[in-house]
């Protein structure tokens, strides 16, 4: 092409010296903020029959063909390479150059495609620098797309994918458009705020539009950018239809997701909850169901969406714990929706369940006033086997656990200190012969004393663990008529209390100061002339 442009007739003689002025005080600009650093140049290249004294290091920095060249070249102080080929000759490459040293200038329509041909030409890719000019480039025509209003916005992004543009490519174009039109709606506060009808019926058209052009390949749109989408459908009352796309693209992008996406306002005052319980449902449903199946949903064989990678399991299985917590306080929230949401969660993706165990904890503190039924109900959430050590020394001294989840949080800690005692003498020689090969034998002696002083420990917390089923069961039996002068039963917190000591003996790292002994103050021992009475 440059070759063809030598042949042509020269432009008139009014025009050259036009643009030879234009182009040299650039360029002398351009060579005295080089010199103001006081940095000899140590490369000097000839582009077009123009030379540009400059350093290696921004330009190898930024030019992959450059590097090459330079790579090519034997002297070791100043090297000299040619470019004869470049798109656009020397004001295009001028234009480089200033980008390579930092120089702001001016993208237009006129130099645009130039200077994208020019980047191509002399390999400014991603490999080289992050953000190199075809990025800056491709920002320079996202923002004047910003401007168009959003029919005309909706035909020019069709037309482009017509035309073979990637979708991909398209979401930080569309992300930025959605950013400056949905500008100034309170999607983070609770409540709607009043707006003038003939604006949110706009916002609502504009939402809608850009829902629908959003690529379906997955990870086209972050998951921040999609809960914000969602903030603004549920403010805007959008369609039905907007609102399931949403759900249905974070269910697939759930495991990268974190728990402030999740934490959607209900923007009510009927009485509901703080956070759109419903909505965060919906989503890890659709998360679960594209995990279950493993294979592609969409809506047409074209644009389709992709099923969510297999591994997040065990990150979505936490990120919903953190979701229960935090929203476990609110006074509203009833306990069929707590355990409904809880259910979801699997419990091949919790490693332990200290985390339910916080969230339900949690829950019966914000909520005193459910009965014992109910508060079964919802520690029924929890395995008892998975919770660490010290989950199971502060649910065995919590008041807001039932009795019946004390008694298997209990036996599975006496079932895991009996496999721990039991377990140390097994697979190797007697522990005599090891003490006496090694000359450490006061330090394995003492080892030998606390296994043992263990075991008593175990053997209590084993008989202790009978008295209290057997307490259980007369607890349950149906109430029998008794004459008032008998006994009252020992109330059941003595149980717990002793057990809860022997816990806080063998795990000395937990506070029991809020544990507190039971008084037998309120016991009543009746008078020597009314204890056989029958009136």
């Amino acid at each position: 092409m440059l070759g063809a442009h030598q042949e042509t007739p020269p432009p008139p003689s009014s025009a050259i010296p036009r643009k030879e002025h234009l182009l040299s005080t650039a360029m002398k600009r351009t060579s005295e903020w080089i010199y103001s650093q006081e940095v000899p140049s140590d490369i000097e290249v000839k582009v077009g029959g123009s030379s540009f004294p400059l350093h290696k290091f921004l330009l190898v920095s930024k030019c992959g063909y450059i590097r090459k060249l330079v790579s090519e070249v034997n002297h070791p102080t100043t090297s000299a390479i040619e470019i004869p080929d470049v798109p656009g000759g020397a004001e295009a490459f001028e234009l480089v150059t200033k980008y390579c040293y930092g120089i702001n200038f001016e993208i237009t329509t006129e130099n645009i495609a130039m200077l994208r041909c020019a980047a191509e030409y002399l390999e400014m890719t991603e490999d080289s620098t992050v953000g190199n000019l075809p990025n800056a480039i491709v920002d320079w025509w996202a923002e004047e797309l910003t401007v168009l209003r959003i029919d005309t916005f909706q035909r020019t992004l069709m037309a482009m994918k017509a035309r073979g543009f990637k979708q991909y490519d398209l979401g930080p174009v569309i992300m930025l458009y959605a950013q400056k039109s949905l500008r100034g709606l309170d999607i983070f506060g609770r409540g709607r705020k009043k707006m003038d009808p003939k604006d949110e019926h706009e916002k609502r058209v504009i939402l809608e539009t850009v829902v629908s052009l959003l690529p379906r390949e997955r990870n086209a749109m972050s998951v921040s950018f999609l809960s914000m989408l969602l903030r603004a459908a549920i403010y805007l009352e959008t369609t039905v239809a907007c609102k399931l796309d949403l759900e249905k693209r974070m269910g697939l992008q759930l495991g990268q997701a974190v728990i402030d996406d999740l934490l959607i306002p209900s923007f009510t005052f009927d009485g509901d909850t703080v956070f759109d319980v419903d909505t965060v449902q919906r989503i890890l449903m659709n998360y679960l169901e594209h995990e279950v199946n493993g294979s592609r949903i969409g809506y047409s064989t074209d644009d389709d969406y992709i099923s969510p990678p297999h591994g997040d399991m065990e990150r979505v299985g936490r990120l919903m714990e953190s979701y229960l917590a935090e929203i476990a306080s609110d006074p509203n929230l009833t306990i069929a929706r707590f355990i409904s949401l809880g259910e979801l969660v699997s419990e091949q993706a919790r490693v332990n369940e200290d985390g339910m165990y916080r969230a339900i904890d949690i829950y019966l503190k914000a909520h005193p006033s459910l009965i014992d039924e109910e508060r079964k109900k919802v520690c029924s959430l929890m395995d008892c086997q998975k919770l660490s050590r010290e989950a199971c020394a502060h649910a065995a001294q919590n008041e807001r656990i039932p009795v019946q989840t004390v008694v298997q949080v209990l036996f599975y800690e006496q079932q895991r200190l009996r496999d721990a005692t039991s377990g140390s003498f097994t697979g190797g020689e007697s522990p005599a012969l090891s003490l006496r090969s090694t000359p450490c034998s006061t330090k394995h002696r003492g080892g030998t004393d606390e296994l043992s002083r263990l075991q008593r420990e175990n053997d209590d917390l084993r008989m202790q663990l009978l008295r209290m089923r057997m307490q259980l069961k007369e607890v349950e039996k149906p109430p029998v008529q008794i004459p008032s002068a008998q006994k009252p039963p020992l109330p059941k917190k003595s149980f717990i209390n002793s057990l809860s000591k022997k816990l806080g003996r063998l795990y000395p790292f937990t506070h029991t100061d809020s544990v507190k002994p039971f008084s037998g103050k309120g016991r009543t021992k009746p008078p020597k002339d009314r204890r056989h009475s029958i009136s």
